[in-house]
């Protein structure tokens, strides 16, 4: 899909699903260490059978899972989706629920590959799949307290902050 020296960008396969898992705990590891209360490390022991299962079942044109792979490493991947406009749009207040919208649902880099361009590329490729299929915004939900996240989305890449969300143990 995308070739960046000795990265490539491309359509996540079932055989990714082992690096897919490595991934996804690091990703764990990393929220983890930030609030041990909201966030774990996923068990290691089928993790990547989980990733398999997704991979296979979510291969409609309103999915898309990225990776990228550097020496025939996962360094990073983007899973994405296209939320289509609700059938009562006209009864919502919020426009976006009449048009389709990219919601971001998880892209994570490797911390060694971090700053590299890695995100932005992953990002910006999700974008541009969003696009093709008609999203006229992008969503994306993160944790308001990552010191890489936010930056990573708002200086980086453009986004702006339009909602704030709570949280409350019960």
């Amino acid at each position: 899909m995308l070739r960046m020296a000795d990265l490539e960008i491309r359509a996540a396969r079932v055989d990714d699903a082992d690096g897919l898992a490595d991934a996804w705990r690091a990703f764990g590891r990393y929220y983890a260490d930030i609030d041990p209360q909201l966030f774990r490390v996923p068990e290691a022991e089928g993790l990547p059978a989980w990733f398999d299962s997704r991979l296979r079942e979510d291969r409609g044109d309103d999915t898309l899972w990225l990776v990228a792979e550097r020496d025939g490493r996962v360094v990073g991947f983007v899973q994405a989706q296209i939320w289509p406009p609700a059938e009562d749009a006209d009864r919502h207040l919020m426009r976006e629920v009449s048009e389709p919208i990219l919601k971001v649902d998880s892209i994570m880099v490797m911390a060694d590959e971090r700053g590299a361009g890695i995100g932005t590329a992953l990002m910006s490729a999700a974008e541009t799949w969003g696009r093709e299929r008609g999203a006229t915004r992008a969503v994306v939900i993160s944790y308001a307290n990552s010191p890489s996240s936010i930056p990573f989305y708002e200086e980086r890449m453009g986004y702006e902050r339009h909602t704030v969300g709570f949280l409350k143990p019960l």
